[in-house]
């Protein structure tokens, strides 16, 4: 689900919709034609059996069963013994032209990047311009304030 950026919103746009992170940005992990296959090859056999003590509310109950068969399976255990998890994950994808001419630049991270690499040249080359008359003190300063859900003070 695509949304604006968080300092390119409103107030008001911020407050109409929460982001729940679990709920509202599930990942991709399979075509329903690569589900069965893996499915199919399972060795662990699990997905819709439930230990006699695991309750109908658990949280397993609300994961991509998929996913757990898939974790069992790397670790050689059955999906009933999986205790719990946690899984990050990040774009790994290259940065690549796009457009008609490939006049547009698709990058995850651009603006970070881009302003944290334009103002690090600039300070750099005034620098080197000679800054021996300078009254003031260049300063150049970069907070990953963003990805920290931009509520760093």
């Amino acid at each position: 689900m695509s949304n604006l950026c968080i300092h390119l919103q409103s107030a008001e746009e911020r407050t109409a919709f929460k982001v729940n992170k679990e709920d509202h940005t599930s990942p991709i992990i399979a075509t329903e034609e690569e589900m069965k296959k893996v499915l199919e090859e399972s060795t662990a056999d699990q997905l819709n059996k439930k230990d006699d003590e695991e309750e109908e509310d658990s949280w397993r109950v609300q994961q991509e069963p998929l996913l757990l068969q898939l974790i069992a399976d790397q670790l050689k255990i059955r999906v009933d013994q999986i205790a719990d998890f946690e899984l990050n994950l990040y774009d790994t994808q290259g940065a690549a032209l796009g457009g008609v001419a490939k006049e547009f630049l698709y990058s995850a991270r651009l603006d970070n990047l881009a302003t944290v690499f334009t103002g690090m040249e600039a300070i750099v080359d005034h620098a080197k311009d000679g800054m021996d008359n300078d009254e003031d003190i260049k300063v150049v300063v970069f907070f990953d304030h963003e990805e920290v859900g931009s509520s760093s003070a």
